[in-house]
């Protein structure tokens, strides 16, 4: 393994390197410029640098620690474990991991990945193991000519992203429990019970992941405003405000999938009690001719009709007389009527 440092400074050798996705240089005027990500990358002296690598090719994993522009907690986050959102202010810089939709050909998919980032006023440095939607969503921003005249508005628009990406997501998900709603009182409710509840555990999870996200924000929002440099300081209470009202739309969302979960466990209660009551008044209506059927079938002697020819006639009067009765008394006690 090579330990040694990468510096991207202006007067330092320009580094061509490996797993590197894609690169932007960002000109003082706010101007991107896509950069070959194939080709040796130095800072310089006109604008800043945005590096996105993929964490899958293990070069990478190797290179990004010795990264000589980052400070070494910040480059160490780049390539830690998945799994944790996690947001941290010196400073010089700022670098964390919070959690985005994974893309695939179609879009932002239904699973979470986690983006590593770590910005200072000159460079941010993003990584991913699987492709991210935000970050995607913010290259085809600035390959449209997006201009951003600082580090930390290229993290707002990845953060807005990642919220654009959320409520589409959420979107979905509503239009889901609206068909699941309607379909519920035209079709069994046990059909309904797997999808409402893979859509109230989609709810609860994109709660949990907004929450992640907006717990990180409110313990070093305070820092984001006044620690970093001009460069790098972000507007966290209009990223707060959006998220907030994000999820205050999920968990309204999560609410609507329990109380759709109440209403389809009421709905297959009530349709229990209903075949359980028919099956109660079949087993009563028939209880009398399954009483005369088992005297008349006992092996002993002196059994009425036992020995007149028209005995089986005279048994088959009294089932069905002790069955009309049972039919008439329940009629007057309005057990039929239920």
């Amino acid at each position: 393994m090579d330990d040694t440092p990468i510096a991207l400074a202006p007067s330092s050798a320009a580094h061509v390197m490996p797993g590197l996705v894609w690169a932007f240089r960002i000109h003082a005027d706010g101007t991107p410029e896509a950069l070959p990500a194939d080709k040796p990358i130095r800072l310089g002296d006109d604008g800043w640098l945005w590096l996105h690598f993929n964490l899958a090719d293990a070069r990478a994993c190797e290179l990004l620690p010795r990264f000589e522009d980052l400070p070494p907690e910040a480059a160490a986050v780049l390539t830690a474990p998945d799994g944790t959102q996690q947001l941290h202010v010196n400073d010089e810089s700022v670098y964390g991991i919070f959690a985005d939709l994974i893309a695939d050909l179609d879009g932002a998919t239904h699973h979470f990945g986690y983006l590593h980032f770590a910005m200072t006023d000159r460079l941010l440095v993003s990584a991913r193991r699987r492709a991210m939607s935000a970050a995607e969503s913010a290259r085809q921003a600035l390959d449209r000519g997006r201009k951003l005249h600082r580090v930390a508005s290229l993290f707002e628009l990845i953060v807005n992203h990642v919220a654009d990406s959320i409520d589409k997501y959420a979107d979905r998900l509503d239009e889901e429990m609206d068909e699941i709603e309607d379909d519920l009182w035209q079709r069994s409710a046990m059909d309904q019970r797997g999808r409402l509840a893979k859509a109230r555990k989609a709810a609860v999870h994109l709660h949990r992941q907004m929450q992640g996200l907006l717990t990180l924000f409110s313990r070093v929002g305070h820092k984001l405003d006044t620690e970093p440099p001009a460069d790098l300081r972000l507007k966290t209470s209009i990223l707060t405000q959006r998220l907030e009202n994000l999820d205050r739309d999920i968990v309204a969302m999560r609410e609507r999938a329990h109380m759709l979960q109440e209403e389809v466990a009421l709905k297959i209660a009530e349709d229990t009690n209903r075949s359980l009551y028919l099956l109660t008044i079949i087993t009563t209506f028939f209880l009398p001719a399954s009483l005369v059927a088992g005297i008349f079938g006992m092996n002993v002697k002196n059994l009425p009709f036992t020995d007149v020819n028209s005995g089986f006639f005279w048994s088959m009067v009294i089932l069905v007389g002790a069955s009309l009765a049972i039919l008439i008394i329940m009629q007057r006690m309005r057990i039929l009527l239920r």
